[in-house]
């Protein structure tokens, strides 16, 4: 049967992290060792795809590995000798392709030729020495990234609390790729398992490991996820209370703007009433009845002061009764001078109220100038009420 390089490629995409994918793969390669060449060939155009999988490339080495290690046991040649060549330039090249985690395991299945001298010891020691140069060269550019991504960070500020949900959202990115993964490998694994085979124990306990990685990674990505909520919700409800004091000031700003607004003012008469800009809060029952009794009270009080004023003695001259004015009548007063002042004495009329209260009323005018100075000042007091 002739060797069919997209039958090749078909087995390529189809692997997975197994033992029996792996072998079965490469038992059908081993039948086809006329083409070692374009077997070879086939699979560095594979391995170098931009797009590829990190775990597809990996697996595909894993493949050669086990071809190559198989040929020679079996006296198959032709595949060390076409991988050889195509392994000193693909090789360096996959390991770009990889992280540091993943570049170990290249050097590992390296490291294992070596002890088992699979190829030639120059191909080996050129195929380790471009892939240590590689490994080299992607540290150096992984170090830099990482210096320059640490003072973009460092350039961004960002503030306390927003520091732990930056960090938990690194910590679920980091794993959003790798949970798929792990899941997948433990789904084949599990599918992969023959209860017939002799060493089916052995094969459960390599799943069980898998599985407990994958329940790891998960329960881990919980915890993040769960305390990233309770991060958020912390934020918002320090925003919301924040919100609300702005609110708080806004309102405040407005108000002060409105009691010193020269329309409004004008509109007012020219008075500035601060009661209609300020808010007004009202009071309890408790308060409108003090109040009510307050003005009941001077209610109470206006009424008996009009009364008393109504009451009260009105005392008026008797020259003035006589027909002479007010005017007049005070300057004679201001002018008189007692020659006795048991004789000069001045009646008063009282007019206003009950009949027992209208008296006559009598000064002594004659006792000193102080007492009539007195006198005028009561009597211009009782006439401007």
């Amino acid at each position: 049967m002739s060797f069919s390089p997209e039958q090749f490629v078909d087995k390529l995409q189809q692997l997975h992290d197994s033992q029996d994918s792996i072998s079965t793969s490469a038992k059908w390669l081993l039948s086809q060792y006329r083409d070692s060449e374009a077997i070879a060939e086939t699979w560095k155009r594979y391995v170098t795809q931009k797009k590829l999988p990190e775990r597809k490339r990996l697996l595909a080495v894993y493949l050669v590995n086990h071809v190559v290690q198989q040929g020679r046991s079996q006296g198959i040649e032709q595949f060390q000798k076409a991988f050889a060549k195509v392994l000193i330039d693909t090789l360096p090249m996959v390991s770009l392709q990889f992280p540091s985690e993943l570049q170990g395991k290249l050097k590992r299945v390296v490291t294992i030729w070596k002890q088992r001298k699979v190829f030639d010891p120059a191909s080996l020691q050129q195929i380790e020495l471009n892939l240590n140069k590689a490994i080299s060269s992607s540290s150096t550019s992984s170090s830099s990234k990482s210096n320059g991504s640490k003072s973009n960070r460092t350039d961004l500020n960002v503030p306390s609390n927003i520091q732990p949900i930056v960090s938990l959202y690194q910590k679920l990115n980091k794993n959003k790729h790798n949970i798929p993964a792990l899941k997948s490998r433990f789904d084949n694994a599990i599918n992969d398992l023959d209860i017939n085979s002799l060493v089916y124990e052995e094969n459960f306990q390599t799943v069980t490991k898998i599985a407990k990685v994958t329940q790891d990674t998960i329960k881990e990505s919980m915890g993040n996820r769960n305390e990233l909520i309770e991060c958020l919700q912390t934020l918002l409800n320090q925003e919301v209370k924040s919100l609300d004091q702005d609110r708080v000031l806004l309102n405040e700003i407005e108000f002060s703007l409105d009691s010193k607004d020269p329309v409004k003012i004008a509109n007012n008469g020219g008075v500035n009433n601060d009661d209609d800009v300020l808010p007004s809060y009202g009071g309890n029952d408790s308060d409108s009845d003090s109040d009510s009794d307050n003005d009941n009270d001077d209610g109470r009080k206006s009424d008996d002061s009009n009364a008393n004023s109504d009451d009260e003695v009105t005392v008026m001259p008797k020259r003035q009764l006589d027909g002479g004015s007010e005017e007049e009548e005070l300057n004679k007063q201001k002018k008189m001078k007692p020659a006795n002042p048991e004789e000069e004495e001045e009646e008063y009329i009282v007019d206003g109220g009950d009949d027992d209260d209208n008296a006559l009323e009598t000064h002594d005018t004659g006792n000193t100038e102080s007492t009539v100075t007195s006198s005028i000042q009561d009597l211009l007091s009782r006439l401007a009420n």
